[in-house]
């Protein structure tokens, strides 16, 4: 190779490292689990729900705690894929001996969860499918 097209490559190599950019996400951000994050506002603790076996879920927000161990419940997008009756959780009620149900506006429970083997929650009403709860990330 001529030294003329040598220092040509290298005046290339060279344009293209020190050449801005088109912009776009930085470097290390993933958008799509950035676009992914729910919000419910101040308040509100996230918890995520998954199905077994399933990497990801969806996102449940616990409001502050009202009279007898009662919370709001705001369900993010995605739960009723996991479980229909998820869609119509409004309440968060924490159990005497450690469980928690989710309960619609009139009270009826839509799905229970207790103590997993883990850090995790599982549901264990209604049966099928399983679902694990634990803290969102």
């Amino acid at each position: 190779m001529s030294v003329i097209a040598t220092a040509s490559l290298l005046g290339v190599g060279v344009l293209a490292a020190v050449l801005p950019r088109e912009p776009g996400p930085q470097a290390g951000i993933d958008m799509v689990t950035t676009g992914s994050i729910v919000s419910f506002g101040p308040g509100f603790d996230r918890y995520e729900v998954r199905a077994a076996g399933e990497p990801t879920g969806c996102v449940i927000g616990r409001g502050k705690a009202g009279a007898a161990d009662l919370h709001e419940a705001k369900v993010g997008p995605g739960c009723a894929a996991l479980n229909p009756a998820l869609a119509r959780a409004r309440e968060w009620r924490d159990g005497p001996d450690g469980s928690m149900a989710l309960a619609d506006g009139d009270g009826a429970a839509v799905m229970a969860f207790s103590a997993g083997d883990g850090i995790d929650y599982e549901s264990y009403w209604p049966k099928a499918p399983l679902l694990s709860l634990g803290l969102a990330p």
